[in-house]
């Protein structure tokens, strides 16, 4: 993908750890977690799933974007 782009931003929003293995050989320039909070896989997990951005975070050298069902509350 990168050689077809090699100007634009690549996102890469994923669901679990493994989804970033699979892109990670289109080079993308950040990851975001939207689809965690959707999949039948992982719509059961806390929200917001901090535990897969700190995975994600500790594993891989892309920017993390927590996504998805993160939301502030005011009083």
């Amino acid at each position: 993908m990168r050689r077809f782009f090699p100007d634009r931003l690549i996102m890469a929003d994923i669901s679990n750890v493994e989804n970033v293995r699979v892109v990670d050989r289109l080079m993308p320039d950040k990851i975001t977690t939207t689809l965690s909070a959707y999949t039948t896989d992982t719509s059961q997990r806390l929200k917001p799933d901090i535990d897969l951005v700190s995975m994600l975070v500790k594993e891989f050298d892309y920017p993390v974007m927590p996504k998805g069902t993160t939301w502030s509350q005011t009083g």
